[in-house]
């Protein structure tokens, strides 16, 4: 089924991880007719079925799918493994959450962020 033609619906992507308002949530949960049309039977992901339905919305402008107050690097890994050296660069962030992290290879970065949120 082309559920593209003859549909005014502008299919976006985005991220899986994100962070939304408590409005917007009611809105997604408010839309079962209309997701249940559209997505019903797909092979839509994570990554267009939320997207797609906030670009369709009055929040379009209101949420960010780029605020998502998680630290992600693409830029030096896939994603990049944060290690000890690090450490300043995260906690000065504008973040709640970060991503990797390895106990295996960099356990000092997991101890270091540890002992900065709960000190002895």
């Amino acid at each position: 089924i082309d559920r593209t033609k003859n549909s005014t619906i502008e299919f976006h992507f985005g991220g899986n991880w994100f962070s939304i308002t408590n409005d917007f949530a009611s809105y997604i949960l408010a839309q079962t007719d209309f997701i249940e049309k559209t997505f019903k039977n797909t092979f839509f992901c994570d990554e267009v079925f939320l997207p797609t339905i906030l670009f369709n919305s009055p929040f379009k402008h209101k949420v960010s799918p780029m605020m998502n107050l998680r630290y992600v690097d693409w830029n030096r890994g896939k994603p990049y493994t944060w290690q000890k050296h690090d450490f300043n660069e995260l906690i000065n962030g504008n973040i709640f959450f970060a991503r990797k992290f390895s106990f295996e290879k960099h356990p000092e970065i997991l101890n270091s962020i540890k002992n900065y949120l709960k000190p002895d």
